[in-house]
């Protein structure tokens, strides 16, 4: 994929005039007046950042340092003039406010992407006019976070508005806890790790978010996302190079690409995103622009060009140059399991002919609140034939919408999802459907994990099933989910294209061990993998009846605790 822009940049186009009920937006700065009403692109707004920008802050490194931040046209053009100048009428504030709440921006390394988002620090935490405004530097360790804060700080001393007003006291400036508070308004510019997410009680006006691809997960993300909403215009600036597919970045990764291509999907996310396309040649010169669009301007062509002809002779070296010069994802080989070896081995399944032949169940729950899995394995010749049912609370609909941008809708029109009312999931469902299965399979028994399952365990032995605890450490699944890995590539595991355990298979993270013992971990994992860790189980299921020879077994394993 090449440089994907944002559809709404500058102007944005309307399918029809807004109602003359909407004010005239009326923002003023300096001689420019906006007399426009709707959503509309505010010109005095962006202005203001433009200039804020250009008249009082300045570069802080190399050959630019200590001049004027000029943007650049395509940093102007696609990134600062849309988040800034775009607005919308808010019925529940009775005025403009900014369109954008989050702002990803995807470039390769040494485009200035620091540099940009400490101009945008700065200006939100001084020139935006919000009172104790709260802005965050989030990164996944400290290290990565005062990348961008001592850079605003450099700025700050450089420029010489900001340095007398720190010479005055109106900007302090705490190194030890990287901190810089702006008197007039009680505001300040702080760093926040990954791990400090549990620990925050704040209320952000901006985020800025460098080198997303390092989260450990989304919970820091998330823990800011849902503290915004006090602000009447907050933004979350986010910036990274690509990183592998199975990661927390690559889903927003993937939600902005489609964003950018359909707005209307998200009218609050503003994505520029900028990659040499996959199948593109990397070594040919004309192709690196794509990816960088500081080339020849504050990224050195004779750099890069050093770059490429140490990665051409060294495969090693063509991974990291294609990621961080490229910004090309992670292979699809990296995946623990390709989407294109998963679809390889659909086969077809049909359940009717399966009627009265052996399987192997297992029954996983990611949480109580979320998607439930079971499958069930058919021993079929020289493979296997999978059936599978999932399982999620009516309450968290809304919430599986955002994360499978819309494809859960699909799935539960299609009755690959069932919704079970409430907010947690119905036991009595599983339950029933539990016995359902039996009267059409060949299975009697059940073994569970410990955590959240006692009241389906008690249930089901009071309903004639035997109940058996089993871990699901990975003791116990390293050996099956490798055996699950060589099954698919070999194309001997047919699960008849299933689209929920298809997602599931792409979520997964694996977890390794110095002896190359391998585990399905939800932690590692980008988003719900019940179904895959449900895969693996009932291959442990179906090694351990063959070796103990007792009756069939379902084994329902819990997602969170070994």
């Amino acid at each position: 994929m090449g440089r994907t822009p944002p559809a709404s940049s500058g102007r944005p186009k309307r399918d029809r005039l807004p109602p003359k009920s909407t004010p005239v937006c009326r923002y003023v700065f300096d001689e420019l007046r906006c007399n426009k009403r709707g959503d509309h692109y505010c010109r005095p707004r962006a202005e203001q950042c433009r200039l804020f920008f250009e008249e009082v802050l300045v570069h802080t490194k190399g050959r630019f340092a200590r001049t004027a931040f000029v943007l650049a046209g395509w940093q102007w053009r696609e990134i600062i003039s849309p988040a800034f100048g775009s607005v919308r009428w808010s019925k529940e504030l009775r005025r403009y406010v900014r369109r954008y709440r989050t702002v990803w921006i995807e470039i390769a390394r040494k485009n200035g992407k620091s540099e940009l988002l400490a101009a945008v620090a700065l200006y939100m935490l001084i020139a935006d006019a919000e009172e104790s405004a709260e802005i965050y530097g989030a990164a996944k360790d400290r290290d990565q976070a005062r990348k961008v804060w001592d850079v605003a700080e450099r700025m700050v001393r450089l420029s010489p508005p900001l340095a007398k007003q720190l010479k005055l006291g109106k900007i302090k400036v705490n190194r030890q806890e990287k901190k810089i508070i702006y008197e007039p308004t009680g505001s300040y510019y702080q760093v926040v790790t990954a791990d400090a997410a549990g620990e925050l009680g704040h209320n952000p006006h901006c985020v800025v978010f460098d080198e997303v691809l390092t989260q450990p997960g989304p919970d820091l993300w998330e823990a800011f996302s849902t503290a915004m909403d006090t602000r009447e215009q907050p933004m979350m600036w986010a910036a990274t190079t690509s990183g592998k597919t199975n990661t927390f970045a690559a889903g927003e990764h993937a939600y902005s690409v489609k964003v950018a291509a359909n707005p209307r999907l998200d009218p609050s996310r503003l994505a520029y995103i900028c990659s040499v396309p996959q199948n593109a040649n990397v070594w040919l010169e004309r192709n690196w622009k794509k990816a960088n669009p500081a080339l020849g301007q504050f990224k050195s062509i004779e750099g890069m060009r050093t770059q490429a002809k140490e990665a051409r002779n060294d495969p090693r070296k063509e991974s990291a140059f294609r990621q961080f010069h490229c910004n090309q994802w992670g292979h699809e080989e990296e995946l623990w399991i390709p989407p294109d070896r998963y679809d390889a081995s659909a086969g077809m399944v049909v359940e009717h002919k399966l009627v009265g032949k052996l399987c192997y169940g297992a029954l996983h729950l990611a949480a109580s609140t979320d998607i439930t899995a079971m499958v069930l394995t058919f021993p079929e010749g020289e493979g296997y034939e999978v059936v599978a049912r999932f399982w999620v609370p009516e309450a968290r609909l809304e919430d599986l919408r955002r994360r499978t941008e819309g494809e859960s809708d699909v799935w539960v029109r299609e009755g690959r999802l069932a919704v079970t009312p409430g907010d947690m999931i119905d036991y009595d469902e599983i339950s029933a459907e539990i016995h359902r299965l039996r009267d059409a399979f060949n299975f009697e028994h059940a073994a569970y994990h410990r955590w959240g399952m006692a009241q389906l365990a008690t249930e089901l032995e009071e309903e004639g099933l035997e109940v058996t605890p089993m871990a699901t450490t990975m003791t116990s699944l390293s050996g099956p989910t490798k055996d699950l890995e060589r099954l698919v590539y070999a194309g001997a595991w047919h699960h008849g294209g299933h689209p929920v355990l298809r997602w599931m298979f792409a979520n997964v993270g694996i977890r390794k061990d110095s002896d190359q013992n391998i585990k399905i971990d939800p932690k590692l994992s980008k988003d719900n993998v019940s179904g895959a860790i449900a895969s693996a189980m009932s291959l442990a299921l179906m090694q351990r009846l063959e070796e103990d020879v007792v009756d069939p077994v379902i084994i329902v394993g819990g997602g969170r605790h070994e």
